[in-house]
Order: C-alpha cells, then sequence, then structure tokens
C-alpha cells in the first residue's frame, strides 16, 4: 500500500502529481496567524516560570479575527485533502479544534478519517492515531516543572487517560500497524528544535508516550509532524519514524516493511 505523507501543511496546498492509494497527515492544516504570540509567550512563560496565554496579548476583538483567519484556512486545506477522493487518515494538531467540535467540521469532508485515540483497520494494516500533542506530556526538566506546575497534575491524567486508551488499541490490533502522531517520540533525532530563533532552540519536545508506544509495541512506522524543521527518517528500535517536516513523502508498506523516499 502507497501513502503520501504530508507534513503541516498550514494553510499550504501544494501541487502533487505521484500515485498513491491514501494519505496520511499529522495534523496543523489552518495558516499561522497566531504564531508570533505564541512564541511570544513561550519566551514570557519561560522568563517568569508561569505559563503565559498568547491571547493576553490582545483584546478579544484581534484574537476573533486571527481565529477566523486561520479557521477559514484550515477549510481550505481539508477541502483540498479531500479533493484526492482517496482515504485521509490524519490527527489533528494544535491548530485543531477540540475533538467534538472537529467531528462535525470534518462531516463535510467524507474522505477524511479522524484516527486520533482511535483503531483503525484496514485489509492490510491497522492504523492508531494520537494527536495534539505539542510536548512531553510530563515535564522532562525542572524548568518545565516549574513553569507548568499549576497544570502538572491535570496533564498526569490525561496523560494517564491516554495512556490506557492507546495501550488497549495497541492490544487489539492483530495486523502490521501504522502509529500516527502529531509530535515525534521524545528525544530523538526527530523531536529537537533545530531553528535558533525559537525559546526551546535545542530542546527535545517530543512526545513521551509517542515513544513508551514504540518502544512497547513496536508499530512498523511512525509519521509524525510538528517540527517543521525536520525532513527526515530515524529508526527507533524496529519502527521507522518519518518527520516531513512542512515537506512532503510517499510511504510504501508491504505486510511489516516499510519505506519512506525521504
Amino acid at each position: 500500500m502507497i501513502f503520501k505523507v504530508f507534513g503541516d501543511l498550514h494553510g499550504n496546498t501544494p501541487s502533487i502529481k505521484d500515485n498513491f492509494d491514501a494519505i496520511i497527515s499529522p495534523g496543523d492544516f489552518s495558516a499561522t496567524f497566531s504564531r508570533e504570540y505564541k512564541f511570544k509567550a513561550m519566551r514570557d512563560s519561560k522568563r517568569l516560570n508561569k505559563k503565559v496565554n498568547w491571547k493576553s496579548y490582545l483584546n478579544k476583538e484581534e484574537v476573533k479575527k486571527i481565529l477566523e483567519k486561520e479557521k477559514f484556512s484550515m477549510y481550505k486545506v481539508l477541502n483540498y485533502l479531500n479533493s484526492f477522493n482517496k482515504p485521509v487518515y490524519f490527527v489533528p494538531g494544535n491548530y485543531e479544534p477540540r475533538p467534538n467540535k472537529l467531528n462535525k467540521i470534518i462531516k463535510d469532508f467524507p474522505n477524511l478519517i479522524n484516527c486520533h485515540l482511535k483503531l483503525i483497520k484496514l485489509n492490510e494494516l491497522n492504523i492508531i492515531g494520537y494527536g495534539y500533542n505539542t510536548h512531553p506530556e510530563i515535564p522532562q526538566n525542572k524548568k518545565d516543572k516549574m513553569i507548568y506546575s499549576n497544570v502538572l497534575e491535570q496533564d498526569k491524567i490525561e496523560y494517564k487517560k491516554n495512556k490506557k486508551i492507546l495501550f488497549s488499541l495497541f492490544k487489539k490490533s492483530n495486523k502490521p500497524t501504522t502509529l500516527i502522531t502529531h509530535n515525534p517520540p521524545f528525544k530523538t533525532p526527530l523531536d529537537i528544535v533545530l531553528w535558533q530563533g525559537s525559546p526551546r532552540y535545542n530542546e527535545h519536545l517530543g512526545s513521551v508516550l509517542t515513544r513508551e508506544l514504540i518502544e512497547t509495541f513496536n508499530p512498523i512506522v511512525c509519521c509524525s509532524g510538528h517540527m517543521h524543521e525536520h525532513h527526515s527518517s530515524y529508526k527507533l528500535n524496529n519502527t521507522l519514524c518519518i518527520n516531513p517536516g512542512e515537506k512532503d513523502c510517499l510511504l510504501k508498506i508491504n505486510g511489516n516493511h516499510a519505506q519512506a523516499n525521504i
């Protein structure tokens, strides 16, 4: 089976000429009009040792306009992916609305299949998805533990809940399994921040849970995004981990073998 794997599209609709059976997307469909404020919030969070909300820099009307522009660009990308008339297996990123709202939106796009916390059974293989995550579920350094201390307990609860669901899905999967995540596995070449303009430059910000899933269940491939500066692959145990960054690649899966032109 041949998949076209996109990185974070962020409002872009690139021309595609490849032949493929289905699409895989790690989310982040909308353009990044709020990005400068989110990065400012990250810098201030690090400086003040407390979490800062990006919306605090703007008034309600300004926030509303940005969110409307991002919503419009998201619909454009969803319509583009749907137009190929092939299955689109995706997980939501950090720019997508929460599950209930998102599931209502994608009803207008019949080829889109939200895999977040689901087991999707195909003829040749199974797909399991884990979206939304943007950083280690449990802070991995003292600085982050201080910054996120007020939400740490809630994060631990969310982590345990998602871990229980995902471990259960993997135990039910009786075929070669592809894992789709928004965030790459933690502490690999795919999750380190290489952009020097980032307030988290040179830090590993991948998903701890994604790494646990790979080390425990050895899916044949893990497709991620989120880290735009990467367009590469990495073998973690027996799992081929790929991150197309802001680009794309072809992924060929035949039984327990996966190969990506990345």
